[in-house]
């Protein structure tokens, strides 16, 4: 279902990003984006914050690698616009390690966790059966943790993209897999900022001048009252 207001409905400053970046690129900025930049309070920043330290933070798994998971997820969520997306920042962030479209290029630990993801989103009930654990047995725990973290992002965005019928328009795959590589997962921060952020002077404190000034007049009508 296609919102119109994710199209124009934002405030007056990110419309200016948008129609920056658009002018910049020569191309429309894509759905993803214009949707993080409507109310970006409600939902962006903590998406944010999780996306960029889940996909590039210090992990376990390489950029690379991460990407992969990702894209699988969105196979299993049946999500053409990140299917395709994150197929690019595969080969993009993994540099040649690994090839979206052969899944016998992950290394055997990679393979075991793409298993282990597909398993808890399609028979979650089962995921601590021996066949589905087995795999992990040499996997550091902290390696599951910040693959299941890749997992939780891209569930939610997947949905996202499918709900509001993102699509992927000419152009908009190769220059916004590149940016979205480039600046890792993060948005300008003006784009973000809501007009209540900007910092605001305090009311009610006097400034060191009118303070002066105010212990002037207090001083001059003391000395008329006592005759001085």
């Amino acid at each position: 279902m296609r919102l119109s207001v994710l199209d124009h409905g934002h405030r007056r400053r990110v419309k200016l990003f948008l129609a920056l970046t658009s002018a910049t690129s020569r191309v429309d900025s894509p759905d993803i984006v214009k949707t993080l930049l409507y109310r970006p309070g409600f939902l962006t920043r903590p998406l944010l914050e999780l996306t960029a330290d889940a996909m590039r933070g210090p992990s376990y798994w390489t950029a690379g690698e991460r990407e992969y998971l990702a894209m699988c997820t969105a196979r299993l969520h049946q999500c053409p616009f990140c299917i395709d997306t994150h197929a690019e920042l595969t080969r993009i962030a993994g540099h040649g390690e690994i090839d979206p479209d052969d899944p016998e290029s992950a290394r055997p630990q990679l393979r075991a966790v793409r298993q282990f993801l597909e398993s808890a989103g399609l028979t979650p009930d089962r995921i601590y059966a021996a066949e589905v654990t087995a795999d992990l047995a040499d996997l550091p725990e902290h390696a599951l943790q910040e693959a299941l973290r890749v997992n939780l992002v891209w569930n939610i965005v997947n949905r996202l993209a499918n709900a509001f019928g993102f699509t992927l328009r000419e152009g908009q795959l190769h220059s916004g897999t590149r940016a979205l590589h480039r600046f890792g997962y993060r948005f300008p921060s003006p784009a973000q900022r809501r007009p209540r952020d900007r910092p605001r002077r305090r009311r009610g404190r006097p400034s060191p001048l009118g303070a002066g000034r105010a212990c002037h007049h207090r001083s001059g009508a003391a000395r008329r009252r006592s005759g001085r």
